[in-house]
């Protein structure tokens, strides 16, 4: 047993798990020491169980078990598999939006808040730094097809007659947003 813990879990799923119970209910809160042993157990058994990683660090025991059993009813398969816990959450704030339910693509681990798609530059486009920072309200600005975020317009930014006047010298130019990404990728002229 892992001094602290009770609960009948043994070594690591101890740690991991950290029952701490007596008689159905918290005996203390958990200490420094209990935190760390904790950590240690995690990141040693993370193949059987749920890292306590980020905000999941700080909430009390009872948010994810029961306090009668210590049972928890969720089953998430790794530590990036936020949708299974937290399905009400994105049913809440997202449904029908076409976010994708990878929650870590927009939020942190630490935090629901100030959610963005802070790798959207790398991975995409850069629209967190160079000329188009700032310049879009929400994803819908540019992903103007529900569900569908490969879809996208440069057109609510960028109309026709002042594109047009500005490519006219470019051969084959075409006033078409994916034409567009083709010949700037990075965003810039």
């Amino acid at each position: 047993m892992v001094p602290g813990l009770d609960g009948g879990l043994r070594g690591d799923d101890a740690v991991v798990h950290f029952a701490v119970k007596r008689r159905g209910a918290l005996a203390h809160p958990i200490t420094a020491l209990q935190r760390a042993l904790i950590g240690l157990g995690a990141a040693q058994g993370a193949a059987r169980g749920f890292r306590l990683l980020g905000a999941h660090a700080r909430i009390a025991c009872e948010s994810c078990h029961s306090p009668s059993d210590w049972s928890v009813p969720f089953t998430p398969t790794g530590d990036e598999d936020c949708i299974s816990c937290h399905t009400d959450d994105y049913q809440q704030e997202h449904a029908g939006s076409g976010f994708p339910t990878t929650c870590l693509t927009c939020h942190t681990i630490d935090t629901w808040d100030g959610a963005s798609f802070v790798n959207h530059d790398a991975q995409f486009f850069p629209i967190y730094s160079g000329p188009h920072k700032d310049k879009w309200q929400d994803c819908q600005t540019c992903h103007v097809q529900a569900n569908n975020f490969q879809v996208f317009s440069c057109f609510a930014c960028h109309g026709q007659t002042k594109t047009d006047d500005q490519h006219k010298e470019e051969a084959g130019y075409r006033y078409d947003s994916n034409a567009c990404y083709q010949c700037h990728p990075n965003g810039r002229s």
